[in-house]
C-alpha cells in the first residue's frame, strides 16, 4: 500500500524520466567549449537555519555496495571523491579510495564523450579531467565550503548556458540503452523476471532499492525503506538481496523518486527526534501545503503567524463545506513517518484517511487545548510548542530544550493527533510534574507576558486535553470534562481543591505585597498530592492573613469565595489520584486566570 501510494504520486507529479532523479548539487565547475576552467559556483540556498544544494535532475545515483563500490560512477556528476579525487580525509585508505574513484569517474565520462563525439559539452569535461589540473578550483574561496561538506555533489556547466551538463538531451538516450557492466554487477542473478509486487506487472526486478537521504540531526542516513543483509543465511529460495521482495525497476524508480521529493518539499515535518513524516493526497489539494504552517513553529524571518492563518483556513473550509465540494471528500490522504535504523529505515506508522476526517481531528486536537488565558497567548499552539513545555525550562531555554522531549514521543503525540485518541500518558504525567517542579503565575520579576507564563499555559492546556480525550474516549456521550473557562458548577473535588488553592494564594500575596515565595512554591506538590495533610496548615494560614488585609470589604469577599468553593468539598482526601491531580492543576488555573481578568 505505502508502495503503490508513493508511486501513484510520481505519475501525478510528473517527476523526472526512469533512470533520472532530482538531486541537490552543492558546486557546480563552469567550463568553456574547450574544457578549460571558466569558474566555481555555490547553488546552494537558505532554508530555513541550513543551506541545501539546488535540486537538478540528472542521471540517477547509482547504487554502491561493497569493496568494489569506487568502480560504479554517477554519470557528469557525483561527489567530490569521484569528480576531483579529493579525499574525505588525509588517511592513507582515504586518498587511495578517493584516486580509484577519480579514475572511475574519468572513465565513464570518456566513454560517453566517444560514443558522442559531436557533443561538445561531453567532449569539453573529458578534457578537462584528462589535464587534472584541479589547483585553481582549490585556490578558490568557494572551495574551503565545498570541502566541508561530507559528500558534496559536484557536477558540470558550460559557460553561456543556463543548465548542466548532466541534463544533456543526449544522456536520456544513453540512460535508456546503458547496461551495467561486468564490474558493476554482483551475484549470478542479475537479471531476475518475476510480477512485481507493486505493479503486478512481469518484468525485470531490481536488485538493490533506491536509497533515501533521510534528515538526521548530525546529517543525511542514506538508508533504504527496502533492504536485504547480503547473507545467505537470511535468503530465501536462493533469491539474493532484493529479490527476496521482487519490485520492478520501473516501480522502484518511481516510488524511490517520490519519497526523495517528498523528503525534500515543504510536505515534511521533523517530529524532533530523527522522525520524519511526510503527507500527500492522492490528488492535488491546498491542505497539503498547508500542515507544516499548521503543525511547525515558524522560523524567524518568517510571519508569525503562520500558524494560526493555516488552523483559520481548516476552520473556514470546515464552515462553508469547501470540504464537503467537488471529488474532495473522496479525496484520500496518507502520512508516513520515517525513522532511520542503520542501513534500514524504520517506518514509524501509515495513516490513510481522508481530507475532511482529518481536518476535523485537527481541529479537534485545537479546541482540545484551547484554555482560557492572558491575551497574548497564542491560540493554535505548535506541537514543538508544547512538546517543549513539558521539558525543563532555564535562562538558556526559557521555553524548554528539544534536546529534552522523550524519544518517540512526537510521533505518539501525531499519532493520537490524527486517529483523535488519548494523548500519550507520557505527556500528561510530564506535565504534571513540571507544574509542581517550577515556578508560580507569574514568576518574581517577570511581566505576564514573558515566557515562563506562556510555558506555564502550555502544560496546563495539556493535562486539560490529556484529560479530555480520556474522558471522551471512554464516555463517548461526553463532549469535555472540563470546559476551557473557570466552571463554577463543576463539583470534583480535584477540582474544588485546586481552586481553592488559588483562592489562599491570592489572599496572600494581597495581604503581604511583594513576598519572595508564595505559597505555590512551598506547597503544590503536596497539596495536590496529600490534600489531606496540607489544607488544614493552609486554612488556619488563610485566618492570620485575612487579619492582614486593610481592606475589610475585600476580606468578606474572599470569605465568601472560600465558602462557596468549600461548600462542594465533602472532607480533604488523604491522596489524590493522577487523574484528579491534573483536575486539581485546572482548577487552579481557571480561577487564577478569573483573579486576573477586568471586571
Amino acid at each position: 500500500m505505502i508502495l503503490q501510494a508513493l508511486m501513484e504520486y510520481y505519475h501525478r507529479e510528473k517527476m523526472p524520466p526512469a533512470g533520472f532523479d532530482s538531486q541537490e548539487i552543492n558546486f557546480v565547475i563552469v567550463l568553456d567549449r574547450n574544457g578549460n576552467f571558466v569558474d566555481f559556483e555555490d547553488t546552494r540556498e537558505r532554508t530555513g537555519n541550513r543551506l541545501h544544494g539546488r535540486p537538478f535532475i540528472v542521471p540517477m545515483a547509482k547504487e554502491r555496495s561493497g569493496r568494489n563500490a569506487w568502480r560504479v560512477a554517477n554519470i557528469m556528476w557525483d561527489h567530490k571523491g569521484y569528480v576531483l579525487g579529493h579525499p574525505k580525509d588525509e588517511s592513507r585508505e582515504a586518498m587511495d579510495r578517493a584516486n580509484k574513484q577519480h579514475r572511475s569517474f574519468c572513465k565513464k565520462t570518456g566513454n560517453i564523450a566517444k560514443i558522442y563525439p559531436s557533443e561538445p559539452e561531453f567532449t569539453a569535461v573529458s578534457t578537462f579531467l584528462a589535464k587534472s589540473d584541479f589547483n585553481r578550483i582549490y585556490r578558490r574561496k568557494n572551495w574551503r565550503k565545498a570541502a566541508a561538506i561530507p559528500g558534496c555533489n559536484i557536477s558540470f556547466r558550460m559557460a553561456g548556458k543556463n543548465r548542466l551538463v548532466s541534463e544533456n538531451g543526449n544522456l536520456l538516450e544513453y540512460v535508456r540503452n546503458e547496461k551495467a557492466p561486468a564490474a558493476e554487477r554482483e551475484g549470478p542473478a542479475d537479471d531476475f523476471y518475476a510480477h512485481c509486487l507493486v505493479t503486478g506487472s512481469y518484468g525485470k526486478m531490481a536488485r538493490l532499492q533506491p536509497q533515501t537521504p533521510l534528515p538526521t540531526k548530525k546529517s543525511r542516513s542514506n538508508a533504504k525503506i527496502i533492504s536485504f543483509q547480503r547473507n545467505r543465511g537470511y535468503d530465501s529460495y536462493g533469491k539474493e538481496q532484493s529479490y527476496n521482495s521482487p519490485i520492478s525497476i520501473p516501480a522502484s524508480g518511481a516510488y524511490g523518486k517520490a519519497l526523495n521529493h517528498l523528503l525534500r518539499s515543504r510536505q515534511r515535518i521533523n517530529l524532533g527526534s530523527d522522525d520524519s513524516m511526510i503527507f500527500w493526497a492522492e490528488k492535488p489539494d491546498e491542505l497539503e501545503t498547508r500542515i507544516p504552517d499548521i503543525f511547525n513553529e515558524p522560523f524567524k524571518d518568517e510571519d508569525p503567524d503562520r500558524n494560526a492563518k493555516a488552523v483559520r483556513f481548516l476552520y473556514r473550509s470546515m464552515e462553508t463545506g469547501a470540504l464537503d465540494a467537488g471529488d474532495r471528500p473522496a479525496n484520500r490522504f496518507y502520512v508516513l513517518c520515517l525513522a532511520p535504523n542503520a542501513g534500514r529505515i524504520s517506518i514509524r506508522f501509515w495513516h490513510v484517511t481522508t481530507l475532511k476526517k482529518l481536518a476535523v481531528n485537527i481541529l479537534r486536537h485545537f479546541e482540545d487545548f484551547t484554555l482560557a488565558g492572558p491575551l497574548f497567548i497564542k491560540q493554535y499552539p505548535a506541537l514543538q510548542s508544547l512538546l517543549k513545555a513539558i521539558t525543563r525550562t532555564s535562562d538558556k531555554h526559557p521555553f524548554g530544550c528539544y534536546e529534552d522531549i522523550p524519544q518517540n514521543l512526537s510521533g505518539d503525540m501525531m499519532v493520537a493527533i490524527l486517529n483523535s485518541v488519548p494523548y500519550p500518558a507520557t505527556l500528561f504525567s510530564r506535565a504534571l510534574r513540571r507544574l509542581s517542579a517550577e515556578g508560580d503565575i507569574p514568576p518574581k520579576g517577570e511581566k505576564l507576558h514573558g515566557p515562563r507564563v506562556l510555558v506555564d499555559h502550555f502544560r496546563f492546556s495539556i493535562v486539560k486535553a490529556c484529560l479530555n480525550r480520556k474522558t471522551r474516549f471512554s464516555n463517548p456521550m461526553i463532549k469535555e470534562e472540563l470546559k476551557m473557562a473557570l466552571d463554577e458548577s463543576n463539583k470534583n473535588t480535584g477540582y474544588r481543591l485546586g481552586r481553592l488553592f488559588a483562592g489562599l494564594e491570592k489572599i496572600q500575596l494581597e495581604a503581604i505585597p511583594g513576598i519572595n515565595a508564595t505559597i505555590r512554591n512551598r506547597y503544590y506538590g503536596a497539596a495536590s498530592g496529600t490534600p489531606g495533610a496540607v489544607f488544614p496548615i493552609l486554612i488556619r494560614m488563610k485566618n492570620h492573613l485575612l487579619a492582614k488585609l486593610a481592606n475589610k470589604n475585600r476580606a468578606v469577599d474572599f470569605e465568601k469565595l472560600l465558602l462557596e468553593i468549600i461548600d462542594g468539598i465533602s472532607d480533604f482526601p488523604a491522596q489524590l489520584s493522577l487523574d484528579d491531580q491534573g483536575r486539581f492543576a485546572i482548577g487552579y488555573y481557571h480561577q487564577t486566570q478569573k483573579f486576573y481578568q477586568k471586571p
